[in-house]
């Protein structure tokens, strides 16, 4: 009997799942279609099929993916799929380990066509090191590739196209995934990542999760997805992580990259699944309204704006100031029954609300105008508004901050959700709208869905923070927080000014 030898557990963890995968093996391939080779081989990975015996597993420490052989005693855990591992090889008979290592190297006629050939590429990809000047191609390569296809060079120029948005949209989707089961083993939340086939919203659900069941389809990764084993629970490898890319070839038109995370989770299609929860197919919101009225409260309004345009700096966003006013006028946070009448800040809108363009994110902040009786026709022109915009298939999130949760509330749209609200005005606010919405006394802020509603003022940047780290990534949000010294509430569940105001 063959014996292995004993490997110590080290003393460190593996590094996380962004660190490991964003710098490239010595042996990679070069990026393509925007996705570094370590990340394409961990998305390939989660599709591919396992050996008998063989489980995948998640590291909820670690965030990354393993694959345990439990046919040994004791199971064998291992960073690498099987079929790049050399042990396991061993163990097959030459003609069955010969067919495996061939089929991760002919290429298919789609790979075929996704490669760009000397003769086919009009412009050369970057790389590291300048190269002399070629002399002119010939046809040669492209009248092979015909023949070999069965596609023309342009058929297969848009073919490429068209399998660069498919694969990118993949990654990043992949990305916001991952994120979401982090999010959901921080929180003991689920978390919304967008609809089904159905459109049906779909959650990622935590580890043993015995949330209460809600509208929508519940998603764990771990009971009933790649990640699944309904008998047990395997260690992660001894030995440091580490996973080579190898020499296989991606399977025609992406579709390795569609399985795993994302083809368990029964989304709609390859290109639109998660259309509806992402911005009608985008994976990444851009485009920041924000709803505006007098006497709004500007911390409401420029706490989480900073937080934006921070982000602004790493992802492209565009940003709408829309007033409930039928003018363009400059929008004042000064009340009529102030002492100080030259005491004011003015924000100059962008669009009204009949000139509004489409928005991925929209922002309700609070402020006394909504308490106003003079604000009457504005405040029921926004709830119109409000309740338009929750209605469009594109929209990403609606987040509202302090009182302005009171505007959602008469849209309609947190009927049977959890939400909060300013906790000064809890009993003003909460005792005036359905019954149906489970206000939650306790929370700094309740993301249900793609409603999220915030305590009061400052609140909003934490639920600023806590939105762009769902979609972009803790570590982003955590560098903004840090770049604004501004030491920011992880816990959703408490708000210590529930106790302040006696709402608790």
């Amino acid at each position: 009997m063959t014996s292995y030898p004993t490997i110590k557990e080290p003393d460190e963890p593996p590094p996380s799942y962004d660190s490991a995968t964003s710098s490239q093996p010595s042996n990679s391939t070069r990026v393509r279609n925007g996705i570094p080779p370590a990340y394409r081989r961990s998305m390939e990975d989660e599709g591919r099929p396992l050996p008998s015996g063989w489980v995948r597993q998640y590291d909820p420490e670690n965030h990354h993916q393993f694959f345990v052989d439990t046919t040994r005693e004791p199971p064998r855990s291992i960073w690498h799929h099987p079929f790049d591992d050399v042990e396991y090889l061993s163990t097959l008979d030459p003609t069955e380990r010969q067919k495996i290592q061939g089929s991760l190297r002919v290429p298919s006629n789609a790979d075929l066509a996704a490669e760009s050939s000397e003769d086919d590429r009009e412009h050369h990809e970057s790389t590291t090191q300048p190269l002399p000047q070629r002399p002119a191609p010939s046809n040669f390569a492209r009248k092979m590739k015909d023949k070999l296809t069965g596609t023309t060079h342009e058929q297969r120029q848009e073919e490429r196209r068209q399998r660069a948005i498919a694969e990118e949209r993949m990654y990043e989707r992949h990305r916001q995934v991952r994120q979401a089961m982090v999010n959901a083993m921080r929180t003991g939340q689920p978390q919304h990542v967008g609809k089904d086939g159905n459109g049906r919203d779909l959650y990622i659900e935590p580890p043993q999760s015995h949330y209460p069941s809600r509208p929508g389809h519940a998603y764990s990764p771990y009971t009933q997805g790649p990640y699944g084993n309904p008998n047990a629970r395997f260690l992660r490898p001894a030995q440091p992580y580490g996973r080579p890319y190898g020499r296989g070839y991606g399977g025609g038109y992406g579709l390795p990259l569609a399985g795993g995370l994302m083809g368990g989770m029964m989304l709609g299609g390859m290109m639109g699944g998660m259309g509806g929860g992402f911005g009608g197919g985008d994976c990444v919101p851009t485009r920041i309204s924000v709803l505006l009225f007098p006497t709004f409260e500007p911390l409401d309004v420029f706490g989480p704006l900073n937080c934006l345009q921070d982000l602004s700096t790493q992802h492209p966003l565009t940003l709408s100031i829309i007033t409930a006013s039928e003018t363009l006028d400059a929008i004042s946070t000064l009340s009529t029954t102030s002492p100080s009448p030259g005491f004011e800040m003015k924000i100059l809108p962008t669009h009204t609300l009949s000139t509004a363009p489409a928005a991925d994110v929209l922002l309700v902040p609070g402020g006394m105008g909504l308490f106003n009786s003079t604000n009457a026709d504005a405040v029921r022109r926004m709830t119109e508004y409000i309740s338009q915009v929750s209605k469009t298939e594109g929209l990403h999130s609606i987040i509202s901050i302090c009182n302005g949760a009171s505007l959602l509330a008469a849209a309609g749209i947190l009927d049977g959700k959890r939400a909060t609200t300013n906790k000064k005005f809890w009993n003003q606010i909460t005792t005036s709208t359905s019954d149906s919405i489970k206000w939650q006394p306790e929370a700094r802020w309740v993301q249900d869905g793609n409603v999220w509603t915030s305590a009061g003022v400052s609140a909003g940047i934490d639920v600023t923070l806590a939105w762009i780290g769902n979609v972009f990534g803790e570590e982003v949000a955590k560098e903004i927080a840090d770049g604004l010294e501004y030491r920011r509430r992880v816990y959703a569940e408490r708000d210590e000014f529930a106790g302040v105001w006696g709402v608790v």
